[in-house]
């Protein structure tokens, strides 16, 4: 699971598409590079929301512009 987040700088729309780019990017290197299916990746852009570091609006802080990787195992014997 992919989470992509954005700091609270800009407006919603485009921070939604520049959460999704980064989690794009976070996902073509796990498929390229790691060799992991696209049916085994999700990505959840989070724009704004459930922030990293909480801050005020219009805060830009580097901290909240990341994508978090989040392994799930899968059930043995499947």
């Amino acid at each position: 699971m992919l989470y992509a987040y954005t700091d609270t700088t800009s407006v919603a729309a485009f921070n939604k598409k520049l959460a999704l780019q980064r989690a794009e990017v976070v996902r073509n290197l796990l498929m390229d590079e790691g060799g992991i299916g696209a049916a085994r990746i999700f990505m959840a852009p989070l724009p704004k929301r459930d922030l990293p570091t909480v801050t005020g609006p219009e805060v830009s802080r580097v901290e909240n512009r990341a994508v978090r990787l989040v392994l799930i195992p899968l059930p043995q014997g499947r």
